[in-house]
């Protein structure tokens, strides 16, 4: 049985192909745990891909547990209604000069301030090969000690040998 373990500071996430999901706190930390807002960075082929998916599929019982995948930046400007797997679209607009900067910052900033819960995450292993300064001006009205980056990383060698037996 392979499962997906992320170990977050105040609590873990344990995700199996069963799709079962555990978060744990360390006893006496209920009700002082710090706010979070977690940025998940990965190179590709790390798994991000089933890491935001089952994120995505299930927003509700997460955050029934303490985690919230955000939607700010899983939406598009041009179509708030439709809501992507990944936040890959702050990175698109990213290359592209920010045309949106402050629709996608004003976005997070009012999510992250009125969320329902402590923890939340932002994903896109499309964040490995940004321009990091501008991405930070993105985040910049949160607290920095409320910032943690989940950062996943791969032997190169691995990576273009997964790279290659994908795309044969």
């Amino acid at each position: 049985r392979r499962s997906i373990r992320w170990r977050a500071g105040q609590g873990s996430l344990y995700l199996t192909r069963e799709r079962t999901l555990l978060i744990g706190r360390a006893g006496g930390l209920e009700g002082r745990i710090k706010p979070m807002l977690w940025l998940h960075f990965g190179m590709p082929k790390t798994g991000t891909t089933a890491l935001q998916s089952f994120l995505s599929d299930n927003h509700g019982a997460l955050q029934g547990s303490g985690l919230l995948f955000m939607e700010a930046g899983r939406r598009l400007p041009t179509n708030p209604r439709r809501i992507a797997t990944s936040h890959h679209q702050i990175f698109f607009d990213l290359v592209k000069g920010w045309p949106n900067f402050e629709f996608y910052r004003d976005a997070i900033l009012e999510e992250y301030k009125n969320r329902p819960v402590e923890n939340c995450v932002i994903s896109s292993e499309m964040f490995f090969s940004a321009r990091h300064e501008e991405l930070a001006q993105l985040f910049k009205a949160i607290p920095t000690d409320e910032i943690r980056i989940l950062f996943y990383c791969r032997r190169y060698d691995d990576y273009f040998e997964a790279e290659y037996k994908q795309s044969a």
